[in-house]
């Protein structure tokens, strides 16, 4: 189950209930692969938000604030670390409850 997750600090009409914790994870690109390097950044990057949203999900968040990579060249890798903050949120406005519960039914995000 994935969790919301946005690069600004606030998500437009949900309110942050909960902080809690940073969360970050560090990816690279699959190894052997030949792939152009904007896909090898995005294969790294993909699979680092991957692993911050399993470990925004043990915390029990629904959301993750902030997110941010750092990337850097290493050798032949191209290790990618995501990072963000894990939160619970709520929907407050009648757009965001109504997003959040389309959300729920797909199986997106956990119910609150």
């Amino acid at each position: 189950m994935a969790v919301l997750v946005v690069t600004i600090d606030s998500i437009p009409g949900y309110e942050i209930r909960n902080v809690l914790g940073p969360v970050a994870a560090t990816s690279t690109h699959a190894g052997g692969v030949r792939l152009p390097k904007l896909e090898l950044l995005d294969e790294a990057r993909g699979g680092a938000i991957e692993k911050i949203i399993q470990l925004a999900r043990q915390r029990h968040a629904n959301a993750i604030v902030g997110l941010r990579f750092e990337t850097m060249v290493l050798n032949s890798n191209w290790p990618v670390t995501a990072f963000g903050t894990a939160v619970r949120v709520v929907p407050v406005s009648p757009d965001a409850v109504n997003q959040y519960d389309a959300m729920v039914r797909s199986g997106q995000v956990p119910p609150l």
